[in-house]
């Protein structure tokens, strides 16, 4: 009974379920069905009846997508698009998450948006669903983005999968945008930072090769009362050298210490001293979370890696990202003797600057709406 979404539909659910905390992992297998109607002997409008149907409603604006095994099982709604599929899938590759509903799994997922997406945003999405966070079904760029959860899918999930379907559409392009993703972001602007500098300058990326994401870190022996291990975000291959990203409202609550001072005057005399205590509080928290990460930066320096911080700010523009990366390499040549002269050429590039500030833009929050240019976030 009901349907099998695939394409930006399932795309859509799987984030609406992440921002649940609904473990992907949990949810039963299904074999790919023909598409049933629930009210009525045909389909139509009506049958997205909000008692009935939880997701978002198919328009002429944001069509559904649904998978089905044959032209006999399409759907004839000018909002719902078909997707035929005919091979035998793999067992798991498609999940139940309602009576009525069935999603393909995140790996064919990766493929069928293989033939949507640029390479840019295909290894965006790859960050996501490999990472511990999700973006907004509705609004992806912009919209809230739910963190700390379990990945749905790893990169050695996502080529081992391709590697079962190797004749199903989108699966070179698929194979092509996993060379540039790896496990763990827990952020977007971690995962923009990773895709930014892996893509090759033929993407409009740095060309710095494959990172790693919050890799495991043993520091003991740089200060035997600190913290053991350190994960740093970004870490290059080139050279011992990395990245933390310092961002605005998931790392300093400035904010909550604004907020707390602005409370210590506006109460009355009778609640004061609680709210100065929670202002002191707020400041030591902060303070602590500052004082943690110069601590950080020491421990990997004195274990011979060198990581450098970036901000809300590094990002906010392609000019900002190539004066920080020239940082970069200007380390990797004199400290570590990293030959990085094609590499600053490559930042020097008229051409090139353009292509790069025009990506980071449209991959960006505040960037280019759904459906436009690059991809589709």
């Amino acid at each position: 009974m009901g349907v099998t979404l695939c394409h930006l539909s399932a795309l859509d659910v799987i984030r609406i379920l992440r921002a649940e905390s609904v473990e992907l992992s949990e949810l039963d297998t299904a074999q790919l069905a023909k598409p049933s109607t629930w009210t009525s002997k045909r389909w139509c409008a009506r049958e997205f009846a909000k008692n009935v149907w939880r997701w978002p409603q198919p328009s002429q604006a944001q069509h559904l997508h649904i998978l089905t095994g044959g032209r006999g099982d399409r759907v004839r709604l000018s909002t719902v698009d078909s997707h035929i599929i005919t091979r035998k899938l793999p067992n798991g590759s498609i999940l139940r998450v309602d009576a009525n509903t069935c999603i393909v799994c995140p790996e064919l997922l990766f493929a069928q948006l293989a033939e949507v997406f640029s390479l840019p945003a295909l290894v965006m999405l790859g960050y996501e669903l490999c990472g511990h966070f999700s973006r907004n079904a509705l609004d992806p760029l912009n919209g809230n983005v739910t963190m700390e959860l379990s990945p749905v899918t790893s990169v050695d999930d996502i080529r081992g999968y391709l590697d079962m379907v190797p004749g199903i559409r989108g699966v070179m392009l698929a194979r092509e945008a996993l060379r540039y993703v790896c496990d763990h972001a827990v952020s977007p602007p971690e995962g923009l930072l990773a895709t930014m500098y892996s893509l090759p300058f033929e993407e409009s990326g740095y060309g710095l090769g494959p990172v790693t994401l919050n890799e495991k870190v043993d520091v003991s022996d740089a200060d035997s009362s600190a913290p053991r291990f350190r994960y740093p975000d970004l870490q290059f291959s080139f050279a011992p050298l990395g990245i933390n990203y310092d961002g605005e409202e998931d790392h300093l609550d400035l904010d909550g210490l604004i907020k707390a001072a602005q409370h210590v005057c506006s109460v009355d005399a009778k609640e004061v001293e609680e709210a100065r205590r929670d202002l002191a509080a707020k400041y030591e928290q902060v303070r602590g979370k500052v004082v943690d990460d110069k601590l950080r930066n020491a421990q990997l320096a004195s274990s011979g890696r060198i990581i450098f911080p970036a901000t809300k700010e590094d990002l906010s523009d392609g000019e900002s990202l190539d004066r920080f990366t020239r940082l970069l390499l200007g380390c990797a040549s004199t400290v570590f003797g990293v030959d990085t002269t094609e590499w600053i050429q490559r930042l020097d590039n008229t051409e090139e600057k353009r292509d790069r500030n025009a990506l980071l833009r449209e991959l960006s929050p505040g960037g280019m709406p759904r459906g436009a240019s690059h991809g589709v976030l």
